[in-house]
């Protein structure tokens, strides 16, 4: 399919704290355009893409953003693992297919880091420490309970047993496929989180997993990158990757 031209002037219904939503229809077919905000997130007044809070600007910080959404989303569609992404018309809009959201977040940890430390784990765990093989959570999609984390019975309440099946996998191959060239690079992918969306289309009670997509972000809004012991920014993950901030076309 043909990538959507975005609308010239976004009517936006949805204005948040790294990115602002607008909603439009091509050829029949419902799509958002995504134009992403020098926002930096983070807690206590630190930048770190676990916290929920917007924590300072930082000029192209929005254009650095999107420039990682196309990278990783085609790097993710190569891979084998369906996006919503549809394409990049400017430096700061990313279109993509609109879905039904799943209000679940879904996190996958190759290191001890953030929330994990904190929570209170099982066992003593360091700051950075690797697990023998990564870590799938789910969380509940609400920054009013600080996303509070869902056991295997509740989040049976959002996605289907074969959904989450299906999600499961995905995160892993993600996990794969983005580590790859940040290992070529010497940086290291610690943890992510991602959302899934179901398609638009067919019969509305279905769940079928082929009609899950990988949606919102992969950026460090939604991710983070260190090298040795330090996280790295947006634009340090761009430069370590080769990502260019201007559109690729």
């Amino acid at each position: 399919m043909k990538n959507p031209a975005a609308p010239a002037r976004p009517v936006f219904s949805y204005r948040g704290k790294t990115k602002d939503v607008a909603a439009f229809a091509s050829r029949g077919r419902r799509f958002l355009l995504l134009r992403f905000k020098d926002n930096l997130l983070g807690r206590a007044g630190r930048p770190d893409s676990g916290g929920n809070e917007v924590v300072g600007t930082r000029a192209g910080k929005g254009a650095a953003s999107a420039a990682m959404c196309e990278y990783f989303f085609k790097k993710f569609e190569a891979g084998g693992i369906p996006t919503h992404f549809r394409g990049r018309p400017s430096r700061t809009d990313v279109v993509v297919e609109k879905t039904r959201r799943i209000g679940v977040e879904f996190i996958c940890r190759n290191r001890a880091w953030g929330s994990y430390l904190s929570r209170g784990a099982k066992r003593r765990v360091r700051a950075l420490e690797a697990f023998g093989r990564p870590v799938v959570e789910y969380t509940l999609k609400s920054d009013m309970l600080d996303d509070p984390l869902l056991d295997s019975k509740q989040i049976l309440s959002h996605a289907t047993s074969r959904e989450l099946a299906a999600i499961r996998s995905a995160m892993l191959k993600m996990n794969r496929v983005a580590r790859a060239p940040c290992r070529r690079a010497g940086i290291e992918l610690v943890d992510f989180k991602a959302e899934f969306g179901r398609r638009f289309g067919g019969k509305s009670s279905s769940r079928a997993p082929s009609r899950l997509l990988l949606i919102d972000d992969f950026s460090c809004d939604t991710a983070r990158f260190f090298k040795g012991r330090r996280l790295l920014c947006h634009f340090e993950v761009c430069k370590a990757l080769g990502i260019p901030l201007a559109k690729s076309g």
